[in-house]
């Protein structure tokens, strides 16, 4: 018993021990936060971080920073602790989290983690406070503090460059409705502009310095949906400074007769209260049409035509129609929406119909009005306006364009209301357009600012501009469409002091003038007298902008009178036309004034153009007149572009040698042959010899085209031939096949270019080689089916010369032949003479293969989204994954590999064959998450009957998450900031694929209510999209 005691006081004495030296060396806790330097408007995500915690279960802590640096706008949970609440006060600076573990955690873990938005420069401590820290008993623990900061770096704002446009086709008619892409070739950076279902108008906004620079190209790719033209264009410094590239307008093809098209579609008011009140009681529709058509002009309404506004025929541009909200009857319809159905007929394109807009009648319901006050201030003053919603109702997400003078006004700031939060906004003080985009997450009713608009009064005292407003979108947070009346303001510069300079004297000698150096009316004299002393200048203008500058000065009354000669800056005659003269003055306290109202037309006498040749083709520029049917002559075909007297003559250097033809009145004569003969029926010597082409129409001299040759050499003609082959079907042995060009018979050989056809659909070049006896110097596929070769020896080399070896690969299939033709564009010899030849050609075929052949992958579509349970627009989350498989054997088995997309164990799904083809196919979704924000090739295994397989294809096929609209992999804020700058037009349009969330199950365009949907889904008030 006593032993017994003495062990277990000892074990309990080491233990104690253990204990005390545990307690002693343990590791403090510490609650700390990190130092981080951020860019403005940059978010970023901070771990509160526990060090050395043992069975942590609960806590509330605090974060104290400056709000004018730095914003928090969430707070999440980590794997090591579930946030419960938070208390954000942004006004404070001051954010308080509670949060907990119930089964407890010990170690290094994130307490939680907090979202922090750059929102002003300079820097803020994070100082954290530890109000409560316990473990799973209850038990307090102390902990040690480390506080951390965010530095927000200034950074200056990027220079918008401004890019527009109209898009037309080459007969002149507008292309309503382009697409136009443009590609940064220099950064591979791709943007869509923005365009209008009725105008072939387009722009975009990009930044200088961030998107594009001097000196980079960029490409202009504009279609209608079946006809495109490329224009590349290179970004000048003046562009740069200037801010964009303006009426920088496309031409594209056109094929077809273009269905007409809606030129002008305006409505004045899409809500009307027809109640007598003299308030929006009525709305008018202007519409102008494409080309001439039968039209008509409708209301509908579920049921079809309540009201016929107007029917035409052949008409362009009718008449403004006023719908006042009768049916036929002149009753006032129902309180509801009504469609507009605009149908357009040119009698050679069915009837086109346009019913995508829309008017709401409200009589009996509080209509909720957009409106911005009337403003008058003085030059140069900066007012701030609100831009009213009133009587609004759970206000979610809006979009609002101002339009404006800009000579004017400018706008210069737009900033949020306790009402509406502004996301973002695109002023464009060159077009006199502000577009803003707000929301309010938690909705707000009654009368509210949507945004506080900052004006800079740019204009002259007594300048005045409505400013007209135009509500794109308004919605409240159950995402449903709020009509809207509008009442529009005015700004109004008035200044009660110093008068605007005026013109006391303003005559032009000639209004007319002359300038072919005849002396009769070659120039005009401008004089003017200003009615004070300013700061002056006379321009010469035509449509599109300044072509001479007369006269500039300053502190002027009466300068001397200014002389046009009818050239531009640049020294050259302009063309006909009618010219503006703009005087313009500036007194100093008035801004600019402009007096344009005077104009000179100038006319040139018409002189008769010299004649010339529309074709002129020489069919054997060598021949070989030696009565062996090859290149014995040639032929020479010309047409002139007037009828003229005409004679086509061989000459030698002594003169000439032999007429082929002589003609008066001709324009288009019959093709002249030569023999190689003289006039006396000779065989000429062996040399160059020019044609000589003269032309008289009776008014201009003699004109005389001698700058065209012809080769006569005697001597055999060298034979260009390609052997024949055989060839194996890719990807088998043999698939490659090796064939040479010959020059057979040739003497000293210096150079040349031959032309090799095939068929591109069976075989393809894939490489062209030297010869021990010829350097290939260049080789160009110039299209498919067509190959180019240029070679040569610069010491000479006789007999059959390999002059090059064309290498093949098989693209066809078993059985298959292609012709292989050969046509010579020079052939030479070492004394830069040309030597004349003729061609043989040969063919090459595809023999059987070992193994199945498997072409033409495809995903259709290409690109879809993961599947996470929400709805989808139909065929958005699923493709059908097909190839092509062929085999002289048969197919035993085609299988796919789609683990990437499906998870482990699904490496060889079955692919089904399409009755009665050669297509094999398999419906695939992507359900599994590690697979999705990827591009996968899912490999193909074809097998035949006898076992070979083919594993050399794989499938291309994008998997992408909805309402990841800035491709992290992520859905954030990030996400419904960048569509609310693409609503303003300060981002590229998004892919619709992902950033469309409103509605679920179908696309309806991409707008605020996206952004909304993405951000009460980033505080989890909606599900993932």
């Amino acid at each position: 018993m006593n032993n017994i005691t003495r062990i277990g006081i000892k074990a309990f004495s080491v233990a104690l021990l253990i204990l005390l030296f545990a307690t002693t060396y343990a590791a403090a806790t510490t609650v700390s936060i990190a130092d981080t330097v951020v860019k403005p408007d940059d978010a970023v995500t901070l771990p509160i971080v526990i060090d050395d915690i043992t069975n942590y279960g609960t806590g509330t802590m605090n974060i104290g920073y400056d709000p004018s640096v730095v914003h928090v706008t969430g707070v999440t949970s980590s794997s090591d602790s579930n946030v419960v609440a938070k208390n954000i006060d942004n006004t404070a600076g001051f954010v308080k989290i509670l949060a907990s573990n119930l089964g407890g955690v010990s170690g290094d873990i994130v307490f939680a983690n907090v979202k922090f938005m750059a929102v002003g420069p300079g820097t803020t401590s994070l100082n954290i406070g530890v109000s409560e820290l316990c473990d799973t008993s209850y038990n307090d623990i102390s902990a040690d503090i480390s506080d951390g900061s965010i530095k927000v770096e200034a950074s200056q704002p990027p220079k918008p460059f401004f890019i527009y446009g109209y898009v037309c086709y080459e007969n002149g008619t507008i292309c309503s409705n382009p697409s136009v892409n443009i590609t940064n070739l220099n950064t591979y950076e791709e943007w869509q502009s923005e365009t209008s279902g009725g105008s072939n108008y387009y722009q975009i906004i990009l930044s200088s310095g961030i998107d594009l620079s001097v000196d980079d190209v960029l490409r202009f790719d504009a279609t209608d949906g079946t006809n495109s033209n490329v224009t590349d264009h290179a970004v000048t410094a003046d562009e740069v400074d200037g801010g964009g590239l303006f009426d920088f307008n496309l031409t594209i093809e056109s094929t077809t007769d273009p269905v007409p098209s809606l030129v002008t579609y305006v409505i004045s008011n899409t809500t009307i209260s027809p109640n007598g009140d003299g308030i929006e009681d009525d709305t008018e529709i202007d519409v102008e049409f494409s080309e001439p058509v039968d039209a008509a002009i409708l209301i509908e309404d579920a049921t079809g035509v309540i009201k016929t506004l107007y029917t035409g025929s052949d008409v362009t541009d009718p008449d403004p129609q006023t719908w006042d909200g009768t049916d036929e009857g002149g009753s006032i319809v129902a309180d509801g929406t009504y469609q507009v159905n605009v149908t357009m007929d040119d009698g050679v394109n069915q009837v086109v119909y346009d019913n995508t807009r829309s008017i709401t009648v409200m009589v009996d319901t509080i209509i909720t009005s957009v409106s911005i006050a009337d403003t008058t201030v003085e030059p140069v003053d900066v007012v701030i306006v609100p831009l009213m919603i009133n009587d609004m109702t759970d206000y979610g997400s809006g979009t609002i364009n101002i339009t404006y003078d800009p000579s004017v006004v400018h706008v210069t700031g737009v900033t949020s209301s306790p009402d509406s939060t502004v996301l973002a906004f695109n002023n464009d003080n060159v077009a006199g357009f502000t577009k803003i985009s707000a929301m309010n997450t938690d909705g707000a009713s009654g009368d509210i600012v949507f945004a506080n608009v900052e004006f800079t009064a740019v204009g002259s005292s007594g300048d005045s501009t409505p400013l007209n407003l135009d509500v794109v979108t308004l919605y409240d947070i159950s995402y449903n469409t709020i009509p809207t009346i509008v009442d529009d303001g005015s700004f109004t510069i008035q200044s009660l002091t110093d008068p605007e300079p005026s013109l006391v004297t303003y005559t032009i000698s000639n209004t007319t003038i002359s300038p072919n150096g005849d002396g009769i009316m070659d120039d005009t004299e401008i004089d003017v007298e200003f009615s004070e002393s300013v700061t002056a200048a006379i321009r010469i203008e035509d449509a599109t902008d300044v072509i001479k500058t007369l006269y500039t000065g300053s502190d002027v009354t009466d300068p001397d009178p200014q002389t046009w000669d009818g050239t531009d800056d640049g020294g050259n005659i302009v063309a006909d036309g009618t010219y503006q003269v703009n005087v313009t003055m500036d007194d100093g306290v008035n801004q600019v004034v402009y007096n344009s109202t005077r104009s000179i037309i100038v006319e040139t006498p018409v002189v008769d153009p010299a004649p010339s040749l529309v074709i002129y083709t020489i069919t054997n520029t060598v021949i070989s007149p030696n009565g062996d049917g090859i290149m014995d002559d040639t032929e020479i075909d010309v047409e002139f572009s007037e009828p003229v007297t005409a004679a086509i003559l061989i000459e030698d250097v002594s003169g000439v040698i032999k007429t082929l033809y002589t003609g008066s009145d001709v324009t288009d004569p019959n093709p002249q042959t030569w023999d190689g003969t003289d006039d006396g029926g000779n065989i000429v010597a062996d040399g160059t010899y020019q044609v000589n082409v003269t032309m008289d129409d009776g008014v201009n001299q003699v004109v005389y085209d001698n700058t065209r040759s012809i080769r006569v050499r005697t001597g055999p003609e060298v034979e260009v031939d390609i052997g024949c082959g055989i060839i194996y079907p890719y990807p088998y042995p043999g698939c490659s096949a090796t064939l040479p060009i010959t020059l057979r018979g040739i003497i000293d050989y210096g150079a040349g270019t031959v032309n090799l056809y095939y068929d591109a659909s069976i075989v393809e070049v894939n490489n062209v080689t030297s010869s021990e006896d010829s350097s290939v110097k260049s080789w160009n596929v110039v299209t498919p089916g067509w190959l180019r070769i240029s070679a040569l020896n610069t010491t000479g080399v006789s007999g059959d010369v390999v002059f090059a070896n064309v290498v093949f690969d098989s693209v066809g299939y078993i059985g298959e032949c292609s012709d292989l033709n050969l046509t010579v564009d020079t052939l030479g010899d070492i004394y830069y003479e040309e030597l004349p030849y003729f061609t043989t050609n040969c063919s090459i075929c595809i023999e059987d293969p070992y193994a199945p052949v498997v072409s033409i992958p495809s995903a259709n579509p290409d690109t879809i989204l993961n599947d996470n349970g929400r709805a989808r627009a139909p065929g958005t989350n699923v493709s059908v994954l097909s190839v092509i498989v062929t085999d002289a054997n048969g197919i035993a088995s085609v299988a796919i590999n789609l683990s990437p997309i499906w998870g482990p164990g699904n490496d060889s799904v079955p692919m089904n064959n399409v009755m009665g083809t050669d297509e094999w196919t398999v419906e695939v979704n992507a359900p599994y998450d590690a697979g999705v924000c990827q591009v996968h090739n899912l490999a193909v295994n074809a097998t035949d009957h006898f076992g070979n397989s083919n594993t050399c294809k794989t499938i291309e096929l994008t998997v992408l998450r909805r309402g990841d609209v800035v491709r992290d992999n992520k859905v954030n804020m990030f996400d419904y900031l960048y569509i609310a700058r693409y609503t303003v037009g300060l981002e590229p349009a998004p892919d619709e694929l992902v950033a469309g969330t409103i509605p679920a199950d179908s696309h309806n365009g991409i707008n605020m209510l996206d952004a909304l949907y993405i951000a009460r889904h980033t505080v989890h008030l909606e599900s993932a999209p």
